[in-house]
Parts: structure tokens; sequence; C-alpha cells
């Protein structure tokens, strides 16, 4: 904490955002305490008492702090070797060999699904309290690929709790408004076209957005 508040108190002076990365209840508390604007990652874990639960939520909501959970590390983390795509889509075929072996593998040696519990039930509170809650990868860690384990990612908070609309803004204009990247993640009059059409409803069924039929960049096909 001597280290970590000086270096939040010190982006805060340069108008930057302070996002921490926390692998503990202990460690996310004393965070935003210390005034980050952000958590990546929750903590894994096989239960967690209602206060403990209800107090962390109070604390994110009173700091207006988003949190990203990253439940595609969490998982590898856990043991879990969780499907990066659903059934089907044609997102697979696009990794190479070398794409594909991080999805292959995880930290966790002995697969333990029920240390997600914890994850799952605060990534609910925050929700249902209003805590703007992110879809994030941490890609570059064993059981995640860039771009591909976003799709996985929005799937994890809806088997969390999100609703589907919920976890499609988590990946759009929640994070858009976070970063404050300014007229992004909408599609409206004068935000950046960077888009993606997809064959079926996300509003639906989430794995929609892994059907992809083409996509913009700045109002371009590509």
């Amino acid at each position: 904490l001597p280290t970590v508040k000086p270096a939040i108190d010190a982006a805060h002076r340069r108008g930057k955002l302070a996002v921490g990365h926390a692998s503990t209840l202990a460690n996310a508390r004393a965070a935003l305490e210390a005034g980050a604007d952000g958590l990546v990652h929750l903590f894994n874990g096989t239960q967690i008492s209602q206060p403990e639960t209800a107090g962390f939520v109070r604390l994110a909501r009173a700091k207006h702090a988003f949190v990203i959970p990253t439940f595609s590390v969490l998982e590898s983390m856990a043991g879990v070797r969780a499907q990066p795509v659903a059934a089907g889509s044609a997102l697979a075929g696009l990794l190479d060999k070398e794409q594909q072996a991080p999805l292959e593998s995880r930290y966790g040696p002995t697969p333990k699904p029920e240390r997600l519990a914890v994850p799952k039930i605060v990534t609910a509170a925050l929700h249902k309290a209003g805590v703007s809650v992110l879809a994030g990868t941490d890609a570059g860690n064993t059981g995640t690929q860039y771009g591909i384990s976003m799709h996985h990612e929005m799937a994890a908070l809806v088997e969390a709790g999100l609703p589907l609309q919920a976890a499609l803004e988590a990946a759009t204009s929640a994070p858009a408004a976070a970063f404050r990247l300014g007229k992004r993640g909408l599609i409206a009059k004068g935000y950046k076209a960077d888009l993606l059409l997809v064959n079926g409803n996300p509003l639906a069924d989430i794995t929609a957005t892994q059907h992809i039929e083409e996509v913009w960049k700045d109002g371009e096909s590509v």
C-alpha cells in the first residue's frame, strides 16, 4: 500500500485512470480503498459469505469503480479447460497451431471448477448493484488468446448471471465509457464505425457474436 496509494494518486494528478490487478478479496478491497478506478481480476474461491460479498460490492459502488472479472484466466487458474468458441463456430478454424496452443493448456494442474463459485457470485452481485462489469480476458496468459477469448468471456458473464444485453454491453459500450474512449462502443451517428455484422441475435444467444459475416474498421469493410 505505501507504493500503491502514491502510484494511484500520481496517475490521477495526470488525468489518468489507475487500474489494479488483484487476486484476493483483501487486495481487491485495498486497491479500491486506495482509489483505484477499476479492478482487473476477481478472485477464485469455493465460498464467500454474504456479508463479505455485500461489503465488497458496497465499496466498489461507493468508489464508482468498474470491475473486469477475467473469467478466461480465472478458469485457467482453476484448471478448467473451457471451450473458447461454441460448436459450429468458424472462428476456431482461423487459429493456427501456435495460436491454439495457449487455449489447450491451463495454469491449474487439476480441474477444480468449484473454485469459480466465488467470482460468479461476486460478478452477479456487482451487476445487480449497478457496478460496471466489463468483459476482459487478460489474454497473453495460459488458457487465453487475443480476440477469440473475448467471445468466451461474454458467454462466461452470462453464465455468471448477467443478462444477455449486459454481457454484450460489457464488451462494447461499457468499456468505452469506463476508459473514456469518446464516441465508441455504440452504433450511433458520429460514433467510430468499428462494426461486426453477425449471423444471429446476441440478445437471444450470446454465442451469435461468434458467427461473423463482415467486419468494418473506421467505416471500411475489411
